[in-house]
């Protein structure tokens, strides 16, 4: 699937202006978007899936905004903190399935949530981009 295909899927779901908000904040903070299977995953550079990989989401099983374990788990203090301003029932640890296995760890998408991951992407994910 093209990455076009893979956002107007996303954009098209019941939370699509969330995902949209997302995905526009994540390119406006200089990363790149890539299909990752179930998963939009966005990094720096011209490597996704490593270091560079800052944030991620997906609405399959659940609509969430992700945490690529490859840049975080280094880093689990700091994520530690982000994940602070929100409750444990908005957040979700990730399983050992195929399209969570790569999560540090995960955000629930709802109203509640969406504008305090608008301020993660730019409060604490721009910063990292490029470093």
């Amino acid at each position: 699937m093209l990455l076009q295909e893979k956002l107007d899927s996303f954009f098209s779901h019941r939370y699509g202006a969330f995902y949209r908000t997302m995905h526009e904040e994540l390119l406006g903070v200089g990363l790149r978007g890539k299909d990752n299977n179930k998963t939009v995953l966005y990094h720096y550079g011209t490597r996704a899936n490593g270091e560079n990989s800052l944030a991620a989401y997906r609405k399959e099983p659940l609509c969430v905004f992700s945490f690529p374990k490859s840049y975080w788990e280094p880093r689990r203090q700091e994520l530690n903190q982000i994940l602070s301003d929100f409750a444990l029932v908005e957040l979700k640890a990730p399983s050992d399935s195929p399209s969570e296995r790569y999560s540090a760890h995960q955000i629930l998408l709802s109203e509640e949530t969406i504008d305090r991951i608008t301020n993660v992407i730019r409060e604490h994910i721009a910063p990292r981009v490029g470093q």
